[in-house]
């Protein structure tokens, strides 16, 4: 994908594959460092890690060897074995992110049913294990033209012609837009739904019509105001405690609000079975991107989550 993309001019990080700890010090000689290693086929930021010099090459010769803890519900994804399992690692240039970005688009005949931006609270790879969300941007907003219009370049350039798009670029501190990756699905986390709150869209039932070969009907019109989610990572260990829905929606702005963790369950990356190991979801309303932004500390501090964390017995 990487390769289609920088061959048809666009701006990506630069990238190599490797196999081995020998050909990761190979393609830092060329990319520079830090490095960015993960899998070739990823799934969120799992089995994805910074190399910041030739001092760590030695610690990733384990963790390259390693696989990565899953639940039941994720133990089969691909991601989470060794990366020297998978056939091959990606490489990259490591990027200094200022703002990530999403695009989330449904397309037919090769022409966009809708392109809809959104902005990260903050970059997922350093956000893993904090509160994670997104706001949609306005489309009127002046990031949001030049970040739809460098998402629907990379879609044409890999030619995808019909289904359901998810763009990431990256925006850093030099400046520089980039591509990062386009999925060949809806956006995941609480995307789908924010879009349902923000446009009136059904995604579940455009996935159905794409999926039986119907023709997609979508007819997105913009509510007033700025729409935005987020998400609270539950620790590892086993819940103890988890605030209700109820208590989440009476906090300022939030319009609804998911539990999907439990006490008694556990917590982590995968242990809630969604992403991020979110505990839920907390859909968000204001009047600005920076209004929903700010909105979203009380929602998280509403989920209440504690948890007991597992202390290895002691050996007698």
């Amino acid at each position: 994908m990487k390769t289609r993309l920088a061959d048809a001019g666009l701006p990506v990080a630069r990238h190599r594959i490797a196999t081995t700890v020998a050909d990761i010090a190979l393609a830092a000689r060329d990319l520079g460092w830090p490095l960015v290693v993960k899998p070739l086929a990823g799934f969120g930021s799992t089995n994805t890690h910074i190399v910041y010099g030739p001092g760590d090459l030695d610690g990733m010769r384990q963790i390259l060897d390693q696989p990565i803890a899953a639940s039941a519900w994720f133990a089969t994804e691909p991601a989470f074995a060794p990366l020297t399992g998978q056939g091959g690692m990606l490489v990259e240039q490591y990027v200094d992110i200022h703002r990530e970005y999403h695009v989330d688009a449904c397309w037919t005949d090769g022409e966009p049913v809708y392109q809809i931006a959104g902005r990260y609270n903050v970059p997922p790879l350093v956000g893993m294990g904090g509160a994670l969300g997104s706001v949609l941007l306005p489309a009127d907003s002046p990031e949001t033209e030049p970040i739809i219009r460098l998402a629907e370049q990379a879609v044409r350039a890999l030619r995808i012609r019909d289904g359901f798009t998810h763009t990431e670029l990256f925006h850093d501190y030099a400046g520089r837009l980039l591509v990062g990756e386009v999925a060949a699905r809806p956006g995941g986390g609480g995307i789908q739904r924010t879009l349902h709150h923000a446009y009136g869209l059904d995604i579940p039932t455009l996935l159905m019509q794409s999926a039986i070969g119907q023709p997609i009907k979508a007819d997105p019109r913009p509510r007033p105001g700025v729409y935005g989610w987020v998400g609270p990572y539950v620790p590892d260990g086993t819940i103890t405690t988890i605030g209700a829905p109820e208590a989440i929606e009476r906090q300022p702005g939030v319009i609804e609000a998911t539990v999907a963790a439990k006490t008694g369950g556990k917590g982590g990356m995968t242990g809630t079975g969604l992403w991020a190991g979110a505990a839920g979801y907390a859909y968000l309303h204001g009047s600005t991107v920076d209004h929903v932004l700010q909105l979203m500390p009380n929602a998280v501090e509403a989920f209440a989550i504690r948890v007991q964390t597992h202390r290895p017995e002691l050996v007698r």
